[in-house]
């Protein structure tokens, strides 16, 4: 019992050091006034192991950003579309496999899951990107068209966006 009231009291005077008290919420960390932020994490490469997808099916992932460095924040009620295309015939370039999410900043994490049966051995393939606000006014595009090879399967693809 004297070791349980030891140990309490010297928590209750602060002798014991204290811990960041920090809550993330979608992807914000929110620190205590007074306390010092932990140092950003370094992005690493998403790791490729998914045992929901399966491994002969083409996964393409990354981050949509802007040229700046740090955060950009969007208008509310702004939608982030990636898109995977067929650019075979750049004329009558189809969407193969698209998401559409909401996103208050860039950069945001995307990523693409398709059957390899919607790709041949021939065609070409890009991912495409843009950024609309709440009223459906495109904000930012990618302007650098990025090709992908299907056949590689799991695929790291960070895009830049730029106003038009």
């Amino acid at each position: 019992m004297k070791i349980f009231s030891l140990f309490a009291a010297t928590l209750l005077l602060g002798a014991a050091p204290t811990t960041q008290a920090q809550t993330v919420i979608n992807g914000v960390t929110i620190t205590k006034p007074g306390q010092k932020a932990a140092a950003p994490t370094r992005r690493t490469v998403p790791a490729f192991v998914d045992q929901n997808i399966p491994a002969d099916w083409v996964d393409v992932r990354g981050r949509v950003a802007t040229g700046s460095a740090g955060r950009t924040d969007l208008p509310a009620g702004s939608k982030v579309t990636v898109e995977l295309r067929d650019i075979t015939v750049p004329t009558a370039a189809k969407t193969l496999v698209s998401t559409t999410f909401p996103s208050a900043s860039l950069p945001v994490s995307y990523q693409l899951v398709s059957s390899p049966r919607r790709f041949t051995s021939s065609g070409q393939y890009a991912v495409r990107v843009s950024v609309n606000n709440a009223a459906g006014k495109l904000i930012y595009s990618n302007t650098v068209q990025q090709l992908i090879n299907p056949a590689a399967k799991r695929i790291l693809a960070d895009m830049r966006v730029s106003a038009p």
